[in-house]
C-alpha cells in the first residue's frame, strides 16, 4: 500500500505502517528523518516476504541477515542493528517481534564468583557502574593472564603471579592506568581472601613509580573558558544546553558524569542549590551561582525536548536519549573546535574552576569542599596553582627587595 508519506510498502509489515510512522513522530523525529526510518522498515518488509518470514520470525540473527543483505544491495546507511531499532520499538511493544536476545549466562564457578565480586563492588563499596565495570573488567584480565580458570586455580595464586601480571600490564600503560589497575586488583585479592579462597595477596601488587605530583594539572586559561562558553549559539537548542553544561563544569568543577546524572529534582531554585551524585555514591548540596543557574532555566525552559525522562540534559534531536558521559565530555570538544582552540577536555575545566577559587583567594579546604575531596592531598593534586597564584604566599628572601 502507498502510505501519505508516499513510501509504498508491501510484505508482512504493511499493516503496521501507520503505527511505526506515528511512533515515530510522537517520539520526536521529524518528518523527514520518520520518512527515511519508513523506507528502511519498507525494504525490510520486501526482504521477509522474500524470505517468507513473518514479524515474530526477526530474531537477532535474522535481522543481522537483513543488515547484511543491506549492506549487499549497496545501502549507506541504516546498516547496524543500532541504526534501525527505532522502527522494532512499536513492533516490540506490540509483541509483534520477540525482544532482543540476552547472552547466555556462564554457569561456572568462576563466573559465579564474578557475579559476587561485582555485587560486593556496587552493593559493598557504593562504586559507580562505570568504576566496578573497569574493575571487573581488571578482575577478568587478571584471571586469563595467569590462568585461573577454576576455584581451585584461585586458591594456588602466588605473589609471582600477582608481581608478573603488574609488571606486564604496566609496560603497555600510562601512569595513571596502571596505578588504577593495581588499586583494583587489590580490590580483587582482598575479595578472594574475604572469602577464603586465598591467602591475603593484595601487598604482593608492586606499586607503579611516578610521583603524584610530578606534573601541575593542566587548567584553562579564562579567556578561553570564555571562548568556548561564547562558541555555543544561544539562538539554538544545541547552544543553550551546551552553554549550560559547560558553566556547571567550568564553574562548580562538576564531573562530566556528575553533570550527565543530574536529575530535574536535583535543582532547588528556591535555595539556588544543586544536588551532586558524586564517586563511591556520595551525595553533595552545592551553591548554585546566578550565572549558572540562569543558563540552565534557559536550557529547560527554551530548549530541553518534551519527554519522560527525569535526567536535565538530553538529545536535541530524536530519539531524546540522556546525555551519556561521554556525550558531555564531546560537548568540550565540539566547543574547542568551534573555537578554534587546541583539543580541551571536561577534566580540565575541573582544573580551571579549582584554579579560579584558589586565585580568588578561597581556601584548600574551601575548594576540597566545592570539587568534595575526602582528603587535602587530593586537592592538592587537583588544584595544585601556578606560581602566579602561590607569589603572594612566598616570604621574600632575607636582604631582598620587600
Amino acid at each position: 500500500m502507498t502510505h501519505p508519506t508516499g513510501v509504498r510498502m508491501t510484505g508482512p509489515l504493511a499493516p503496521f505502517q501507520d503505527a511505526i510512522w506515528t511512533d515515530l513522530l510522537r517520539r520526536g523525529y521529524s518528518p523527514l528523518s520518520a520518512k527515511n526510518l519508513l523506507r528502511v522498515t519498507a525494504h525490510l518488509s520486501r526482504w521477509m516476504d522474500a524470505e517468507g518470514l513473518c514479524p515474530q520470525d526477526l530474531t537477532e540473527d535474522r535481522l543481522q541477515a537483513f543488515i547484511s543483505h543491506r549492506i549487499d544491495c549497496g545501502y549507506t546507511c541504516w546498516r547496524t542493528l543500532r541504526g534501525i531499532e527505532p522502527i522494532l520499538v512499536p513492533l516490540r511493544d506490540q509483541g509483534m517481534v520477540p525482544p532482543p536476545e540476552s547472552p547466555p549466562e556462564e554457569n561456572t564457578a568462576l563466573a559465579q564468583l564474578l557475579r559476587e565480586y561485582e555485587t560486593y563492588l556496587r552493593e559493598h563499596r557504593g562504586l559507580a557502574p562505570s568504576t566496578t565495570l573497569h574493575s571487573l573488567r581488571t578482575a577478568d584480565r587478571f584471571f586469563s593472564d595467569v590462568g585461573v580458570c577454576d576455584l581451585e586455580a584461585v586458591g594456588q595464586l602466588s605473589t609471582a603471579d600477582i608481581s608478573g601480571f603488574v609488571l606486564r600490564q604496566a609496560n603497555s600503560m600510562a601512569i595513571g592506568s596502571a596505578k588504577l589497575m593495581v588499586t583494583d586488583l587489590r580490590s580483587l585479592l582482598r575479595f578472594l581472601h574475604m572469602r577464603g579462597l586465598c591467602d591475603d595477596l593484595s601487598a604482593a601488587a608492586p606499586a607503579v613509580a611516578g610521583h603524584r605530583l610530578a606534573r601541575l594539572p593542566r587548567h584553562i586559561p579564562w579567556q578561553e573558558v570564555q571562548q568556548l562558553l561564547d562558541s555555543c549559539d544561544l539562538g539554538t537548542a544545541v547552544g543553550k544546553r551546551d552553554h549550560a553544561i559547560l558553566l556547571l563544569l567550568s564553574r562548580l568543577g562538576l564531573r562530566a558524569g556528575e553533570v550527565a546524572a543530574l536529575e530535574l529534582s536535583d535543582m532547588h531554585w528556591a535555595n539556588a542549590k544543586i544536588l551532586v551524585r558524586g564517586k563511591g555514591s556520595q551525595y553533595d548540596w552545592l551553591p548554585l551561582p546566578q550565572d549558572v543557574g540562569e543558563a540552565v532555566v534557559r536550557y529547560l525552559q527554551e530548549a530541553r525536548p518534551p519527554t519522560t525522562s527525569r535526567r536535565v540534559f538530553l538529545r536535541a534531536k530524536a530519539p531524546f536519549l540522556d546525555l551519556s558521559c561521554g556525550a558531555i565530555k564531546a560537548v568540550v570538544r565540539w566547543a574547542s573546535r568551534r573555537a578554534h582552540l587546541p583539543s580541551r577536555s571536561a577534566h580540565q575545566l575541573r582544573h580551571t574552576a579549582a584554579t579560579q577559587m584558589l586565585r580568588a583567594g578561597v581556601s584548600l579546604q574551601g575548594v576540597a569542599e566545592v570539587l568534595r575531596h575526602q582528603s587535602l592531598s587530593t586537592t592538592a593534586i587537583y588544584a595544585k596553582v601556578d606560581h602566579l597564584s602561590l607569589r603572594p604566599l612566598a616570604r621574600p628572601w632575607p636582604g631582598g627587595e620587600s
